[in-house]
């Protein structure tokens, strides 16, 4: 046998008599990272008060998924709070309340969603930036207030009366009464010097005053117009608070508008 052979088969020998190395031991695969998707309407737009926005989510087996929503503030208590079970994919509703009866003011909020898996392991954080308002209300403008030529006059000028045939009778009465009496008298005659021409100054007088009463022109007030008025001024005074009722009910009503932003994680 050859030398070759022969230091062959003595390595060999001692191979076999070397004790078996253990195997390194296999370390367990890692779980594969839990997954979620979320679908939310880009650019949507929900009646008030009974309107919701939806939002879709969508998570692995054995993956709980946590949904918030709150403002961007530091400490700010959210506005919506909800853990689906692992496993479960639904729809959250978002009403866009702050409290049972009230929406939330109008600016910035985020959606937070978390999702962690049976061992711990858990996504980054997944982020939406919503942007909520208000869409316009549906009001109608107040009208101008009444104007002077809305009324009816309250007042017109009104004549006493034609003077003439009241002066007349007036005159004819005193001087068929009076002036035969005073002229009877001597020391009343013009030419006995007496005070005649004091007595025609102060007939005279009388006259012109009952003249000028009975031809005076005086404001006199319109009922009719006046109550007219009045009713005009009330109506209008109604229909202005039933305006701004109808008003508030509809910015009240108006419509959330509510618009989603990608952020990263």
């Amino acid at each position: 046998m050859s030398r070759s052979s022969l230091h062959a088969i003595a390595a060999l020998a001692v191979a076999l008599a070397a004790p078996a190395r253990p195997a390194a031991a296999q370390e367990p695969a890692p779980a594969p990272a839990a997954r979620v998707q979320v679908r939310i309407p880009a650019d949507t737009t929900i009646p008030w008060p009974d309107g919701r926005l939806p939002i879709a989510v969508r998570g692995t087996s054995g993956a709980r998924v946590a949904v918030t929503i709150h403002a961007p503030e530091a400490g700010a208590r959210p506005v919506l709070s909800q853990t689906l079970p692992a496993g479960v994919s639904a729809t959250v509703w978002w009403n866009a309340r702050e409290t049972e009866s009230s929406l939330v003011p109008s600016g910035r909020y985020l959606l937070r969603v978390a999702v962690m898996n049976d061992v711990g392991g858990a996504t980054p954080v997944l982020e939406r930036t919503l942007l909520v308002s208000r869409a316009p209300a549906d009001t109608t403008a107040a009208p101008p207030p009444l104007a002077p030529s809305d009324f009816l006059p309250e007042r017109a000028i009104a004549r006493m009366g034609d003077p003439l045939p009241i002066l007349s009778g007036i005159v004819t009465g005193v001087a068929a009464t009076v002036l035969p009496e005073l002229l009877s008298r001597p020391n009343l005659r013009l030419s006995a010097g007496g005070n005649g021409w004091r007595l025609g100054v102060a007939g005279v007088a009388i006259a012109a005053g009952i003249y000028g009463f009975v031809t005076s022109e005086g404001p006199q007030p319109l009922a009719d117009n006046i109550s007219l008025n009045r009713a005009l001024r009330d109506q209008d005074a109604r229909d202005r608070v039933l305006l701004r009722a109808a008003n508030a009910r509809a910015r009240e009503a108006a419509p959330v508008r509510i618009r989603a932003e990608e952020r990263a994680p």
